[in-house]
């Protein structure tokens, strides 16, 4: 999986120059589900460089930290799950339905690192005594999603998609992104 994102993005760089370039900052709102558990969110700030390949198509990659975290609590046990950092590689295509108004979809390959932190707190009959870990883990996935553009000008668009970034173990993870790019 590793050389399939290397090699992406060795093709990404190797493109003609006269492709257009752009850098996005976005802001995520990700869902974290798991089957028998309260859903968890988390948001990420999200850094992201492009290639247009053409009118339809570019290939971006983006690097975001995690700038929430969130806590669930059933019977005693409260978990604090922060996303630590969200590396994607994406395919977006997109079509124009006005003139400054795209519809866009995109498939991609995500690299997630989260930490939780559990605390169980209990009562053994004559006091009330608590445990508490932490563990850290990585995870990858195939994603897709769908989303609009709208377009201030010929180098600053606004965009706002819905992405499934997949099914990690046994958590789904998905989200909204609002942010804004600027070509050069």
């Amino acid at each position: 999986m590793k050389n399939l994102l290397l090699a992406s993005v060795i093709a990404a760089c190797s493109l003609p120059a006269t492709a257009e370039n752009y850098v996005d900052i976005n802001l995520d709102f990700l869902t974290f589900k798991a089957s028998g558990l309260d859903n968890v969110s988390n948001q990420v700030l999200n850094f992201g460089f492009g290639q247009k390949l053409n009118d339809n198509l570019a290939i971006e990659a983006s690097l975001g930290f995690g700038i929430g975290d969130d806590t669930v609590s059933e019977e005693g046990i409260s978990a604090t799950i922060k996303t630590n950092s969200l590396l994607a590689l994406n395919l977006i295509g997109q079509a124009p339905i006005s003139e400054k108004l795209y519809a866009q979809a995109n498939i991609g390959y995500s690299r997630i690192d989260a930490k939780t932190t559990a605390n169980y707190t209990y009562y053994d009959g004559y006091s009330t005594a608590s445990v508490s870990g932490s563990a850290s883990d990585s995870e990858s996935a195939f994603g897709a999603g769908v989303g609009l553009q709208y377009s201030l000008n010929s180098q600053t668009n606004l965009h706002a998609n819905y992405k499934y970034l997949g099914k990690f173990e046994e958590v789904k993870i998905s989200g909204f992104r609002v942010g804004a790019s600027y070509q050069f």
